[in-house]
């Protein structure tokens, strides 16, 4: 990358120009402008033509670290947050806020939630002493809630969300406000709560249509599709699902979640051939996700529980990885189909009970903590 000797802030008034520059960048960034972002960089890079100004340098290094994960390049962030935590004594307090946060990002990205869900929440109290943006605020708010749901603490993130959440009607004003609503839509069609998550999935669904946005669109349908096949309205299902898959990168993560919804769909109204195809389709996008091939190999056994090697598998991998990976909305679906079939088999009551019991729990741990101050 050239460096354009003209933009090295010298005097003092410079630096602060700077500074309002590289905040303009990080603003760009965190709105996800990332073409934007990268075009601006250049100008921006020229500060590291002075390592002795150790302030602007941090500013830097923490944006450009926000940049790349954006970009999804987690191993340059590592190296970035390796770095600077060599030097976390010298950060001050509105570096510090950007550096858990950022590393808050890394954590959530690589699964580690717990950890993440630590790091916002530090992030959180660094914010209360800078001035930082609303709409940052918000960031931190959803991020919170989301590890709250991947930790299987439901309640607690439906209550979260809820109470951040803008509460006008209209369309959504940022990809936060949108975001916010398809999750929480997600955990109320998992906690049955179906006509709140309808009303929040159709003002989804106009502010995908308002902006003209194939990403807002295809999220707002795949979890139509969701909602519907909860609700047993498996024909509109798979019409919203249908439409997903013309929206959706074949290797994207949604689109495999579409190909699970409809497969679902196909197992619940007894289409096993096309359920059938479609799992087998499903396991080959699958190949090194471990749980979307636990998903796929999981509806290929509850269409075979005659079969004791399907209902081992269900009981000795299938659930326990849900229960460890906090994935209860399959977790409680599959239960729902394991208990109807023990129902009908005469000496499987005792392992009805144990899977209740499980139930009863994990209903519990999902409980804890629903109350936001």
């Amino acid at each position: 990358m050239a460096l354009d000797a003209e933009w090295i802030p010298i005097y003092s008034h410079e630096r602060a120009g700077f500074k309002e520059r590289l905040l303009d960048w990080y603003d760009t960034i965190a709105d996800n402008n990332l073409t934007e972002a990268k075009d601006m960089q250049p100008k921006l890079a020229v500060i590291k033509c002075l390592p002795m100004d150790s302030e602007l340098n941090f500013f830097y290094d923490l944006f450009n670290c926000r940049l790349f994960i954006g970009m999804g390049d987690y191993n340059s962030v590592a190296d970035i947050l390796l770095n600077l935590e060599k030097n976390i004594e010298k950060l001050d307090m509105e570096q510090q806020y950007y550096f858990c946060y950022n590393k808050a990002l890394l954590e959530n990205a690589n699964g580690r939630y717990s950890e993440a869900l630590e790091l916002f929440e530090k992030a959180q109290m660094l914010m209360q002493v800078n001035l930082v943006s609303a709409k940052e605020k918000k960031k931190i708010s959803y991020n919170i809630a989301l590890c709250y749901n991947r930790l299987g603490f439901v309640f607690r993130a439906i209550a979260l969300w809820d109470k951040t959440r803008p509460q006008r009607s209209g369309i959504h004003k940022s990809v936060v406000e949108f975001y916010t609503d398809i999750e929480l839509a997600k955990c109320y069609i998992f906690v049955g709560l179906l006509s709140k998550a309808n009303e929040l999935l159709n003002k989804c669904y106009k502010t995908a249509r308002r902006n003209k946005n194939k990403t807002y669109l295809a999220d707002v349908l795949l979890h139509k599709g969701y909602l519907d096949r909860v609700a047993k309205r498996w024909k509109f299902s798979v019409e919203h699902l249908d439409k997903v898959f013309d929206l959706y990168d074949k290797d994207s993560i949604n689109y495999l979640e579409a190909v699970y919804q409809k497969s679902r769909c196909y197992l619940d109204t007894r289409y096993f051939s096309q359920c059938q195809k479609l799992i087998e389709k499903g396991k080959k996008l699958s190949k090194g996700n471990e749980t979307y091939t636990i998903l796929f190999t999981s509806l290929e056994n509850l269409m075979a529980l005659n079969s004791s090697s399907s209902v081992e598998y269900m009981e000795n991998v299938a659930l326990p990885y849900l229960d460890e990976n906090k994935i209860y909305p399959a977790l409680f679906d599959y239960s729902e189909v394991l208990l109807n079939h023990y129902n009908k088999v005469k000496g499987n009551q005792a392992r009805a009970n144990e899977l209740m019991e499980l139930v009863r729990n994990i209903n519990k741990k999902m409980r804890e903590g629903s109350f936001v101050k």
